[in-house]
């Protein structure tokens, strides 16, 4: 008769088990139960210590981004169309230009690497409209703004649920997060 082999815990294993329940278990259940980050952390091991509050709490607002261009006929503001720009879709509510104008909010010397990273995204969306809609007027400036979408579990939204326009956002529920010039006309 065959008996399974024994399994004798190492002191690698034991080691391994600590670090997991010290290092990550317990804090999930600290963040999940009280809502508040372990300071003592760096932020790299918060960011994924944070996970274990994921759904104990729902969204109250949705920053919803949209891309703004104003051309050199136009000197008003026209919201573009997302998809002819960020054709891969994300799961959620969040889309790529979310992630894109919103990424990395917890790094270090955030604003001035989010403003970098804005205004080379704006750079990149001149050259694309202008290579999308070539009879167009060129863009001269691009700039990303966003609509505060309030959650209503008194009123939840019907069926396959799409984001409104931009223009239906009220004005107090709207804000600019960046305009950069682009003219395309001379080399960046």
């Amino acid at each position: 008769m065959n008996h399974p082999p024994e399994v004798k815990i190492t002191k690698k294993d034991f080691l391994c088990c600590f670090v997991l329940i010290v290092g990550w278990v317990i804090p999930i259940i600290y963040t999940g139960l009280t809502h508040r980050k372990i300071l003592l952390f760096p932020s790299a091991v918060r960011y994924f210590q944070t996970i274990g509050d994921l759904f104990t709490h729902r969204v109250q607002v949705w920053p919803m981004p949209y891309i703004q261009i104003r051309t050199e006929a136009n000197p008003g503001w026209m919201t573009l169309p997302e998809e002819d720009f960020f054709r891969l879709k994300t799961f959620g509510y969040r889309t790529r230009l979310f992630e894109v104008l919103y990424y990395a909010t917890n790094v270090p010397d955030y604003e001035r690497k989010s403003h970098e990273t804005q205004a080379e995204l704006a750079q990149w969306i001149a050259k694309r409209y202008t290579k999308l809609y070539p009879g167009n007027p060129k863009p001269v400036a691009v700039r990303f703004v966003a609509g505060l979408h309030f959650a209503d579990p008194q009123n939840p939204p019907q069926g396959h649920w799409q984001p409104p326009s931009y223009e239906a956002f009220p004005k107090d529920k709207t804000y600019i997060l960046s305009t950069h010039d682009v003219r395309t006309d001379h080399a960046h």
